[in-house]
């Protein structure tokens, strides 16, 4: 059964925006909306009732969902999901003329998506009304929930380094999909400020750069602060830098917290989470919940390009041991990123571990030189070249060979390892003709893997995101190896320098990974990834990974671009067996029904049994059996299970909740012929 808009209930609103851009006049009468982020701030438990009304509807108890409904519209009387939502229950109850009602109410409060009224299969009674269609009609000509409107710049508050987020500075941006913010600064700061109040070589090296003008300093650069101060920049150090404070509404609504993927700010920032989700089976660090989400990851690229650079720590998803061991004591689950990405700067550690990121990059920052730091800035390369800077600057990195290598290029750096004076140096010796380049990538072509025949998952795709600084697969298929066709002919240098192009193992084993160039200047590559069971991030090392890195790189002559990734993850609940002709012979799955590795249930939830796979004369696979103790069962090698010869039925794989404040477990489910 298919019921209500259980859409992100923010979301829904902003997606009705986006659709009525240039509408026509609205036939209905909307109430006059609250602020913007009064109508944000609700969303938190108008989801938490959208969750309950859904559990209701399942149980087929629409009394109860009716009442969840009335009681939603009762807390959020100006957002169109309940009204939505009882005209969903209304309809199934057969109360048509109640159902009408309703839904003319909730387009009155900007529920304004046309075609999922349409496919809404709660909805089915009213269909061959005649009112439905005209209400579809109004559908389409109603304005949004809330009306488009332009952020109006507030001023900086140049005596207390502060930018305040407030209602009248704040918009939702259509094109982006996001909110954006507003600021005016005055056009320097006050003349008694210094650069910086740091000690060391660094901090005397800006201070002289500064009083020459050779330095741009960090005015008009905004400082995010988003885990309540909890791991906050001083703002003694950097005098120049502006602090980003959120009023109390933009508090209720959230904006403040955790991973930044809600609000674009304007011009320069950089800004930190010193914080995790602790608890429940989806624990994990604000990148980890990151890199597992595409439309995160497109996000992450988005700000990179934008000027904008933040810090995490990686809490414990980068710490040696495997599922909380490490030997016979203690530890942690090794390194549990999905994938890497240029897109932000991770430190080891936890809580205040950022606090040494973002001084160094807000000395970085200031030591630009001012027009080098506006070119780069207007061509969206500052992030990627403080990405550059930072990397080539880390104590590992002992010579110029090893920026191309995995040292320099970890998805999580220590602290200890930063040496701001250089960084510092690097950043103010870039001038406005001589810019570090970018790699960019993109798949022309690549192997794909059959959902039920390959792997048993709900998932549809191995893709995890692309970008284009990074791409990220999941090894879901049994196939031992994985080509991909690679372009990174659209990487660039903003004075039209020519390029040079290198393609590095940054992680995995050399010799399982073929790397060949199609063409001269090597811009194009395929890639020949084979299966990379869990393994040390080095020899010698404490940390094991099952994540295989390739690096894109390009040089103007000058300087190497930060790297662009392609990774590949394979699963550790898995154990496979290849032979020789790296045919797959077992996969043994575990973690549903017995204890098994610990692998991030976001990227693929656990199942349990084993597959033997089987090959006629000719090595052409044939079927497989698949063993759950003393139960066997066989498949076709399409993946239909076969119940007797000649008779076989089609299969798919699903997602089962297991236990309270537990993952989801895979279940297998017979489709009816």
């Amino acid at each position: 059964m298919h019921t209500r808009v259980i859409f992100k209930f923010v979301t829904l609103a902003f997606a009705s925006c986006a659709m009525l851009i240039a509408g026509e006049p609205a036939e209905v009468t909307a109430p006059k909306p609250p602020g913007l982020l009064a109508y944000i701030a609700v969303g938190k438990s108008i989801m938490k009732l959208e969750s309950e009304i859904a559990k209701e509807m399942k149980r087929g108890n629409h009394a109860a969902a009716e009442a969840l409904c009335r009681k939603m519209i009762e807390q959020a009387p100006h957002v169109p999901n309940g009204y939505y939502n009882l005209a969903c229950t209304l309809a199934l109850l057969g109360k048509k003329d109640d159902a009408f009602s309703f839904l003319d109410q909730a387009i009155a409060h900007g529920m304004i998506d046309v075609d999922h009224i349409k496919s809404d299969g709660d909805l089915t009674v009213l269909r061959d009304d005649a009112r439905f269609s005209a209400l579809l009609e109004r559908a389409a000509k109603a304005p949004p929930a809330i009306p488009l409107r332009p952020a109006v710049p507030l001023a900086v508050d140049a005596a207390t380094q502060t930018a305040s987020i407030r209602e009248e500075n704040i918009a939702f941006d259509p094109k982006s999909g996001q909110l954006r913010t507003a600021f005016r600064f005055e056009p320097a700061p006050p003349a008694d400020r210094l650069i910086t109040k740091l000690k060391g070589e660094a901090a005397e090296l800006l201070l002289k750069w500064y009083a020459e003008g050779s330095a741009a300093g960090n005015w008009g650069d905004l400082y995010d602060n988003r885990d309540g101060d909890h791991s906050d920049l001083s703002r003694e150090l950097f005098p120049t830098l502006t602090w980003l404070e959120h009023s109390p509404e933009a508090k209720d609504a959230n904006l403040h917290w955790g991973l930044q993927n809600r609000i674009i700010h304007p011009g320069i920032v950089i800004g930190n989470a010193s914080v995790a989700q602790t608890d429940g089976p989806y624990w994990r660090s604000m990148p980890r919940m990151a890199c597992a989400n595409a439309a995160a990851a497109t996000l992450l690229y988005r700000q990179y390009r934008e000027n904008k650079l933040y810090f995490y720590p990686c809490h414990v998803d980068h710490t040696p041991g495997r599922n909380g061991k490490l030997g016979d004591a203690k530890g942690g689950h090794g390194d549990v990123y999905s994938a890497n990405t240029p897109y932000m700067i991770i430190s080891q550690g936890s809580s205040g571990t950022d606090q040494v990121f973002i001084q160094a990059v807000a000395a970085t920052l200031a030591a630009f030189q001012p027009q080098t730091k506006k070119k780069l800035a207007a061509e969206g390369l500052l992030m990627p070249a403080v990405q550059m800077i930072f990397r080539i600057s880390n104590k590992p990195v002992a010579k110029p060979e090893d920026y191309l290598s995995g040292v320099a290029h970890p998805p999580v750096f220590a602290g200890s390892n930063i040496e701001i004076a250089k960084m510092v140096k690097l950043a103010h010796e870039i001038t406005p003709d001589n810019l570090p380049p970018l790699a960019q990538i993109k798949i022309l072509e690549e192997d794909q893997a059959v959902p039920g025949r390959d792997y048993f998952e709900p998932m549809t795709t191995e893709k995890l995101f692309d970008t284009p600084c990074s791409i990220a697969r999941v090894m879901r298929g049994s196939a031992f190896r994985r080509r991909m066709l690679v372009s990174a002919e659209e990487s660039f240098d903003a004075n039209k320098k020519p390029l040079k192009f290198r393609w590095v193992v940054l992680r995995g084993d050399a010799e399982k990974i073929r790397i060949k160039p199609l063409n001269e200047n090597q811009s194009r590559a395929e890639l020949s990834i084979s299966y990379h069971a869990r393994r040390p991030i080095a020899p010698g090392a404490a940390l094991e990974s099952n994540r295989v890195e390739i690096g894109v790189f390009v040089h103007n002559g000058t300087y190497f671009s930060p790297p662009a990734y392609i990774t590949f993850f394979t699963l550790d609940n898995e154990e496979r067996v290849y032979d020789d002709a790296e045919r797959i012979q077992k996969v043994t799955y575990s973690g549903a029904g017995e204890p098994g590795n610990y692998v991030d249930p976001v990227v693929s939830l656990p199942k349990s049994w084993r597959d033997e796979y089987h090959y006629d004369a000719d090595k052409k696979l044939t079927g497989w059996s698949r063993h759950r103790g003393e139960k066997v069962e066989e498949f076709t090698a399409e993946g239909r299970l076969i119940l007797k010869p000649g008779e076989t039925r089609a299969v798919r794989y699903a997602a089962q909740p297991k236990a309270p404040n537990q993952a989801p477990v895979i279940v297998q489910q017979t489709v009816e012929p």
